[in-house]
């Protein structure tokens, strides 16, 4: 059985009108154990979902999570929602990702995000300035390292000269966690696409869709991914579900 705090995902190309169903596992507390959490996304897989988005808070580790999910199943698209870039390097954040897509054999996507002030200053004692910028720089790296096995990049705020040497690097696909007009700027530019949360239609329509698909287009990118999550919570029972959610 699914987590009943599973968050519905719809999946829409801006381009054409394409629409995909998956699950984000893990926004709200525990989905139990590390085993537990891999038969979900394999009950997932089972059910005709088309993708299952971890998310990457206090629980176990989402990337390590989603390779052992990944030898359980074939065809469902793993991805994380998000990865926050202040905890690690881009380099660690390469390797990892492109670990899990050789095992994943191409299913995997990786989503990445800044977080949010209060966690990255108060929590974690790390300096929360000029986070488009940082992203901009991050995103230097990782896809150099995605495309070409290497980085010679320095910037204000991170840097990386070195060559890779996994012999069969496959490419990750990667999104990232953007509202923002210079954020979903970056995404349209540098990205496939974006990962939003509680985002509904008419903010899709009139703010999101128009400066990603512009920023893509001038980048000679086609097609951005909005990947859409929503919480929602499917019954028959209406009483005791509401009961469940408070």
């Amino acid at each position: 059985m699914l987590n009943p705090y599973s968050t519905l995902i719809l999946e829409i190309n801006l381009r054409r009108f394409v629409l995909k169903i998956g699950i984000f596992t893990g926004a709200a507390g525990s989905q139990g154990t590390l085993q537990e959490q891999i038969d979900e996304i394999v009950q997932c897989e089972n059910d005709g979902l088309d993708s299952v988005w971890a998310a990457c808070i206090n629980d176990v580790d989402s990337l390590t999570m989603l390779a052992l999910a990944a030898e359980k199943t074939s065809k469902i698209e793993i991805g994380t929602a998000v990865e926050r870039v202040y905890q690690k390097h881009p380099l660690s954040m390469a390797q990892q990702a492109l670990t899990v897509q050789k095992i994943a054999q191409g299913r995997f996507r990786l989503g990445i995000g800044l977080s949010h002030k209060p966690l990255v200053e108060n929590l974690w004692n790390l300096t929360f300035h000029s986070p488009a910028k940082f992203m901009r720089e991050y995103l230097t790296i990782i896809n150099s390292l995605n495309t070409t096995g290497s980085s010679d990049f320095k910037g204000e705020f991170t840097g990386l000269t070195i060559g890779l040497t996994m012999q069969d690097r496959v490419e990750v696909p990667v999104l990232i966690a953007a509202m923002g007009k210079m954020m979903l700027k970056i995404s349209g530019e540098m990205t496939d696409g974006t990962l939003l949360w509680m985002t509904g239609n008419k903010t899709i329509e009139q703010h999101i869709a128009p400066i990603i698909n512009e920023a893509a287009s001038n980048s000679n990118k086609s097609n951005p991914r909005v990947v859409a999550m929503n919480p929602v919570l499917v019954t028959d029972d209406i009483e005791t579900a509401k009961k469940s959610c408070y």
